[in-house]
């Protein structure tokens, strides 16, 4: 079907609102960014350029960008300026839309995060800086999960469910003899939101008695390892108290996630292959430990029972009367001195007691001599005193007699008058 426009500015708008009805979902672009400056209504203006060779010449892709508050996207990608976004690739996440006016597609985007080797690169070291000045990394990581030190009895597992990676897991934790306990949260690793549904379910299980955090995933475009270089999700790892597993299915690219992990493996399969050995490895100590311990306890009994025979063949060879007769001497001589010694310890304590009693006998003597005088005094001055009495008392008595009418006269003359 044929369509008309009178005019170049009637087919601009109709590029554009066919735009809009066609390409208005969100697009995800990769390429090298050139010309990255802020113009004057604060908006951050840049160019993705992607140049390539062909039989028939070079040639170079423009796509113009913009994205809003730029000083926010600075800070999250470690950088002062927007120069040095320039000659890095970067991944950008936004809407395309035709400008009307400038006659060109412009991507809004709202998300921007390093895409090659040099701009990834570069954030992860200024991050890992900014955790080494807070004192969070390195953190101490495993050599082996034998490290632990424990059989791994349970586990927290962070996969998205259904995926390979999490099936090839679980296989390979099928060989451990002691098969774990596991909790499952269930997370994106792919998306916007894959770091922090990681982050949320690190948080859950740090309450939960598990022993061990194994991160999944399972293959996946290279692109999508860029989720694994979010600066929360390092942090929370850091900080987690149980040893965090990375083993999301790389072999040639390290991720900020596989430097702050306790261990990181190359896929889920090792990772579940490590658990089961270690399993099977302690297992393997305990009964080598419980085969030393009867083999040692063995040796200590026969070498007693060498000892008593060797005993029994002494007292055999000289007889045991005369171990009796040298046993009974022996026993005669410590009882004779016992007897000595406690005959002595009697008469020290004799003498001790005599001593003290002739002390005692003589206060007691002093003491009464001195009772003796007191009373003897007292009574001689009593005895004076009554004495003294009786005189005052036979005076008294020939004054009253010296004093007394003629009682016998009173009498006569009474009994005349009364007869």
């Amino acid at each position: 079907m044929k369509r008309q426009f009178q005019r170049v500015s009637e087919l601009m708008w109709w590029i554009r609102e066919f735009s809009k009805l066609h390409l208005s979902g969100e697009i995800e672009v990769i390429g090298e960014v050139r010309n990255a400056r802020i113009n004057k209504r604060g908006v951050l203006d840049l160019e993705l350029v992607e140049s390539s060779k062909a039989k028939s010449g070079s040639y170079t892709y423009r796509l113009n960008c913009q994205l809003a508050n730029p000083k926010s996207l600075l800070k999250s990608l470690k950088i002062q300026s927007p120069q040095e976004l320039e000659g890095l690739e970067y991944i950008l996440t936004g809407s395309l839309n035709f400008r009307v006016t400038q006659n060109r597609y412009v991507l809004e985007a709202y998300q921007m995060q390093p895409y090659g080797k040099g701009s990834i690169e570069k954030r992860r070291n200024a991050i890992l800086k900014e955790l080494e000045n807070a004192g969070l990394y390195p953190v101490k990581k495993l050599a082996s999960l034998f490290e632990l030190k424990e059989p791994i009895t349970k586990i927290a597992i962070i996969a998205s469910p259904g995926t390979r990676g999490l099936t090839d897991f679980l296989v390979g934790l099928m060989h451990s003899p002691l098969l774990p306990e596991f909790d499952f949260y269930p997370a994106a690793m792919e998306g916007a939101s894959a770091a922090k549904g990681i982050c949320k379910a690190i948080e859950s299980a740090q309450e939960t008695g598990t022993q061990l955090i194994v991160i999944l995933r399972g293959g996946g475009a290279q692109g999508s390892l860029l989720y694994f270089e979010d600066e929360k999700l390092a942090r929370m790892v850091c900080l987690s108290k149980i040893p965090v597993i990375s083993a999301i299915g790389h072999t040639e690219d390290k991720t900020l996630l596989d430097y702050v992990a306790h261990r990181a493996v190359e896929t889920p399969t090792t990772a579940g292959r490590e658990i089961a050995e270690t399993n099977l490895r302690y297992l393997e100590n305990h009964e080598r430990s419980v085969e030393v311990f009867f083999k040692t306890f063995t040796e200590i009994i026969e070498q007693g029972n060498i000892a008593l025979n060797r005993s029994i063949k002494l007292l055999t060879a000289h007889k045991v009367e005369r171990y009796l007769s040298s046993y009974k001497r022996e026993a005669e001589l410590q009882t004779k001195r016992l007897l000595s010694s406690i005959s002595a310890y009697s008469k020290k304590s004799e003498e001790v007691l005599k001593r003290d009693f002739k002390e005692l006998s003589s206060k007691l003597s002093r003491i009464l001599r001195e009772k003796r005088s007191s009373v003897a005094a007292r009574a001689e001055d009593i005895f004076t005193k009554g004495k003294r009495l009786e005189k005052n008392l036979r005076l008294y008595e020939s004054m009253i007699l010296s004093a007394s009418p003629p009682i016998s006269a009173l009498l006569d003359a009474k009994s005349e008058k009364l007869k």
